[in-house]
């Protein structure tokens, strides 16, 4: 993944990014027995197979940033939920 450089940016500049994850969570355990994070599983390894990227590399970005010598880094994870099942109100009409 190629990132800008700190040397494109004046001192106490910033830069953000926004990315989403692959991947799929329950906050109540009822994906256990679903298929949908075995079916992502699969569909990252097949990506790999045919050497494509990695579909998770947000996962990563806070380290690459470092890598890239930014300072300062911060993170921020929202759940965005799949569905119209949610059981908090607020996430619930964000679905639709």
């Amino acid at each position: 993944m190629e990132l800008m450089y700190p040397r494109h940016l004046k001192p106490g500049g910033w830069v953000e990014f926004q990315d989403i994850v692959a991947q799929v969570f329950s906050d109540d355990d009822s994906l256990v027995d679903s298929t949908l994070p075995l079916f992502l599983q699969k569909m990252g390894e097949s990506l790999a197979a045919f050497g494509m990227k990695y579909f998770l590399t947000a996962n990563n970005l806070g380290q690459y940033l470092e890598d890239a010598g930014f300072a300062n880094i911060r993170l921020k994870t929202i759940k965005i939920p799949v569905g119209t099942w949610p059981k908090v109100r607020v996430l619930k009409s964000s679905a639709k």
